[in-house]
């Protein structure tokens, strides 16, 4: 980019980076960082929910998918059992965590909520720049995130986003640091969704795994279509599947959805050293209609479960755990079977 800086009078020419303030309805004063890189990539960071990103678009194509309480502001959050669906503005990610994730809990006489806490918590110290290495320009946004209060367990996620000028791929790297001075649970779900147009019957899932489990009775009985993308249909429950992926010898995953008559895509690659869990997600109901491929570090039943599995996890007072993401858009099928065969 530095070489077409002279065709210029604004860098935002050639990449666009800004915070905007949303004024609409429940999105009324989320703070969100655009990004437009001179790609056709386009994406959102929400300041206000745990800088994480509800819109990504290629090409003016949506990807992600927006629930129907829209971008909602985190003053709608209700963290009593199901609650955090009333405000869950789903988008193409949303992290869960950073203590529970999954079902409600009542775990050493404290309340749990759905998926915890973290995605409705403004980021501090956030700020972004533009940058130069080998690869060539890009833009890294920063921020911290802190789920802690007194008398409680006191973790801080800080996570980078980076985004090269005119490349189709988000790299997200994210450190949890317990900062209390006693063991702390740690639990983590990226909540990755794909949504229409790109999700639809002409959709292909791709997902490598060498062993599929089905989280509940509804789930088995339709374990045959567990990677089928169907038509909008009238039903009311979703399907969830745990997978174990298969593993690339530098000890990554890839999952995604192409769709061929977009003649587009979009792969996740995971770094699975400390991402070892993967689930599935898959509503297939009219207006709700989303497909989510969830890395994370644990399952999703609840914290007893959890316990009675011997799975609880814990970070030891100072100490950091690291999580590695990226996601590729793909504009042709052979790029993403290069991408998604990968040993």
């Amino acid at each position: 980019m530095f070489d077409e800086l002279k065709f210029v009078g604004n860098r935002k020419q050639l990449f666009h980076v800004r915070e905007v303030q949303l004024v609409e309805g429940k999105s009324n004063n989320v703070r969100v960082i655009e990004v437009n890189n001179n790609s056709g990539l386009y994406f959102e960071v929400n300041v206000d929910r745990g800088f994480d990103i509800p819109i990504l678009r290629y090409n003016g194509v949506n990807i992600g998918y927006l629930a129907a309480c829209d971008n909602s502001s985190p003053k709608y959050f209700d963290d009593n059992g199901l609650g955090f669906v009333k405000n869950f503005t789903v988008g193409f990610l949303t992290t869960c965590g950073l203590k529970s994730i999954g079902s409600p809990s009542t775990f050493n006489n404290k309340e749990y909520g759905l998926h915890g806490t973290y995605s409705n918590t403004p980021a501090d110290h956030y700020y972004y720049n533009f940058q130069e290495d080998e690869k060539g320009s890009f833009v890294e946004l920063n921020a911290s995130v802190y789920d802690a209060a007194l008398f409680e367990d006191k973790l801080k996620l800080e996570r980078k986003i980076k985004c090269y000028y005119k490349s189709n791929r988000i790299i997200i790297d994210d450190t949890v640091t317990n900062e209390s001075f006693n063991d702390a649970m740690h639990n983590i779900l990226y909540h990755m969704n794909m949504g229409y147009p790109l999700l639809s019957p002409d959709s292909k899932m791709y997902l490598n795994s060498d062993k599929v489990t089905p989280r509940t009775k509804r789930a088995e009985d339709l374990i045959d279509v567990y990677n089928i993308i169907e038509e909008p249909q009238n039903v009311s429950e979703e399907t969830c599947y745990y997978h174990q992926l298969h593993k690339t010898k530098n000890n990554k995953a890839v999952v995604g959805v192409f769709n061929p008559k977009l003649k587009m895509g979009v792969a996740i690659i995971i770094d699975c050293e400390n991402l070892d869990n993967f689930v599935e997600w898959k509503s297939m109901q009219k207006r709700d209609y989303v497909l989510g491929l969830e890395p994370s570090n644990n399952l999703i039943d609840g914290l007893n479960d959890l316990k009675e599995k011997d799975l609880l996890k814990y970070l030891k007072p100072g100490e950091k755990v690291k999580y590695h993401l990226e996601v590729q858009i793909i504009e042709d099928y052979s790029e993403f079977e290069t991408i998604f065969n990968q040993e």
